[in-house]
């Protein structure tokens, strides 16, 4: 069984996905009752070998690894949207091309190599994308047309074309030519929405967060069989997935070890959806992480709920909570939300961006490496931020102008400036803004 990513005192293990990464660490904080976890006796991925620290990295790619390569036409100069997945980043401009960058092992990056670059480059076939998500290592997109298209690591059913060999560039999802309004992926799972509000999911099963009522991993979208689901939003999490529903609610299904389903019970799983407790209707922006999910109310407040062993829940501590707490100072003025593998950020309607939670990596973004159980403000974006994107260990924003900043773990060359060497403050993507 795969846990999230629990990183834990002077272990050094194997990593997969946002679940199995030990690593030898010291926090400026140390969460209450924070015992060494021991890493899950399989996992569907083969073994990696990961960083010991965030200053090497011998398991990184090399300078001679990591291309560089021009993009086929220089990207456009605003983003739209973004997403960070655990080793790669996304990104969608106004003109509808879709660029990529970091790790690209399984073709991530789409742009029909397996080359990882450190500087964007350019998504082939894609010239009318509206959104795109990145996951542990595949990707999607939706477009103009209500059309998905996948591409990356396969090996679970992940890109849903009803096969299961890796793809380097875009491919289509069985039977989601048209009708999509939204997507959401977790780390080795994807959902889509249609626009009469059903939902589809495809990929990894093992803890029903397919939502079809088994543990059967399938590459083709499987229709969840629960009339009037009437989804507005999803957002997928390394084992549970969540929608929003049109009247304001959270439903979630899936994994459930640390509440991250937010119904007030300690069910290790769910197969069918069941609603967050205690949001009631004013729910208008939401988002699932590693072990932990996240709502933005309609007054601007935040609350989290489920793994908080880092403070990534918000609320001051390390209990995890299987209901929702509100997270410390964000009662009021956030406009966004999002929850990586162990930290959440939010868009601050001023401009601002306030993370919490794991920061080994600088993923926080304001200069230190300590763990944070409350927001703390990024470093240089005070007042420019309209998006952001939590991913594993790094984080990124679009800025007002149209450019696009990272921070964090930069192993793979996911923070997209051209180097492979971390940051614990916002740095410019190449070529982008």
């Amino acid at each position: 069984m795969r846990k999230p990513f629990l990183p834990s005192l002077f272990f050094s293990m194997l990593l997969a996905g946002c679940g199995t990464l030990k690593i030898d660490v010291e926090y400026g904080w140390t969460p209450a009752g924070s015992e060494s976890e021991t890493a899950p006796s399989e996992s569907p991925r083969p073994a990696e070998t990961v960083p010991a620290s965030s200053a090497t990295h011998p398991a990184a790619v090399t300078a001679s690894q990591t291309a560089s390569p021009t993009a086929s036409e220089p990207p456009p100069s605003r983003v739209t949207a973004l997403s960070a997945g655990e080793r790669h980043t996304c990104a969608v401009t106004d003109r509808g091309a879709v660029f990529c960058w970091g790790n690209n092992e399984n073709g991530q990056l789409g742009n029909g190599t397996r080359v990882t670059s450190s500087i964007p480059v350019q998504v082939q076939g894609l010239e009318d994308a509206v959104s795109v998500r990145a996951g542990w290592k595949h990707s999607c997109a939706l477009t103009a047309g209500g059309a998905v298209k996948c591409w990356g690591y396969n090996r679970n059913g992940e890109l849903g074309n009803g096969k299961t060999a890796d793809s380097s560039l875009p491919v289509d999802v069985v039977g989601l030519s048209s009708g999509v309004s939204a997507i959401g992926m977790g780390d080795d799972h994807t959902c889509a929405v249609t626009a009469a509000g059903a939902v589809a999911c495809w990929g990894y099963n093992d803890y029903g967060q397919l939502g079809d009522g088994t543990q059967t991993s399938r590459s083709i979208p499987a229709e969840m069989e629960i009339p009037a689901m009437n989804a507005a939003w999803v957002a997928a999490g390394w084992g549970h997935t969540c929608i929003l529903t049109v009247g304001g609610a959270v439903r979630c299904w899936g994994n459930n070890e640390y509440g991250q389903l937010g119904y007030g019970e300690p069910v290790e799983y769910r197969f069918t959806p069941v609603g967050v407790l205690d949001l009631g209707n004013s729910v208008i922006g939401f988002d699932a992480g590693g072990g932990q999910s996240c709502a933005l109310l309609a007054g601007g407040g935040i609350f989290c709920w489920g793994y908080n062993k880092y403070g990534q829940l918000g609320d001051g501590t390390a209990q995890q909570s299987n209901l929702p707490v509100a997270v410390e100072g964000l009662s009021q003025g956030a406009a966004k939300v999002s929850a990586g593998c162990n930290h959440s950020c939010a868009v601050m309607g001023n401009g601002g961006l306030k993370c919490w939670g794991w920061n080994y990596y600088g993923q926080l973004g304001d200069g230190m490496k300590a763990a944070q159980p409350r927001p703390v403000s990024v470093q240089r974006l005070m007042d420019d931020v309209t998006d952001a994107a939590a991913g594993w260990g790094h984080t990124c924003a679009v800025t007002a102008e149209g450019g696009v900043k990272c921070w964090g773990w930069n192993a793979y060359g996911q923070l997209g400036d051209g180097t492979t060497i971390d940051s614990s403050v916002p740095l410019a993507v190449a070529g982008i803004g």
